[in-house]
């Protein structure tokens, strides 16, 4: 028999020596402490995570927010310049009647000269000129206008990039089990 059990009076089983008994309590409650500290850890890696995981959900929600302000400055962008483009043409179209028609009427100044054909010709085309120096000035702030909508589309698209890292960033460390605030890597037991 071991040295760790004894016979007991009735002879009919084996009676653990107290000695025994208390060494492996004082040794479970010694395994359930390191359970404890290491619930502890995991439950403090747990929340770290979380943390990351709703910091990453609110970069990805501005991400996701610079990205639709981007894709409605382009369509804006578009869309004036589309109207622009119409209503140059538009404009275009009339110059073009109005100096053929300011063609053939100096034709007909030329075919028979009077003062008043003349002086009306005249007219009309220093009202087309003005006309022309108009067009060009709203060609001019057009481009103005489309120099800042590019400029702010490569803001906006700069903010979407760097919040993209942000969140790249924020994932990587929390997998690598690197970053601030991250908790100690916890020692698991090996079976």
């Amino acid at each position: 028999m071991a040295p760790s059990a004894y016979e007991d009076e009735d002879g009919g089983g084996t009676v653990v020596d107290p000695a025994v008994l208390a060494a492996r309590r004082v040794a479970r409650a010694a395994a359930t402490g390191g359970a404890e500290v290491q619930l502890a850890q995991l439950q403090a890696e747990r929340d770290a995570l979380a943390a990351a995981l709703d910091d990453a959900r609110r970069q990805l929600t501005r991400l996701r927010q610079l990205e639709e302000s981007e894709r409605r400055l382009r369509i804006e962008a578009q869309e004036e310049t589309a109207e622009a483009r119409r209503e140059a043409d538009a404009r275009a179209a009339v110059l073009r009647r109005r100096l053929a028609d300011a063609e053939t009427r100096s034709r007909a100044v030329l075919a028979a000269p009077g003062p008043e054909a003349l002086d009306a010709v005249r007219g009309e085309l220093a009202a087309v000129r003005a006309e022309v120096d108009g067009l060009r000035a709203e060609r001019d702030l057009l481009a103005v206008r489309l120099a800042e909508l590019a400029d702010e589309r490569d803001a906006v698209r700069a903010a979407a990039h760097a919040a993209a890292g942000l969140l790249r960033d924020g994932l990587a460390a929390p997998a690598a089990g690197a970053g601030p605030g991250a908790p100690a890597p916890v020692e698991r037991p090996r079976a």
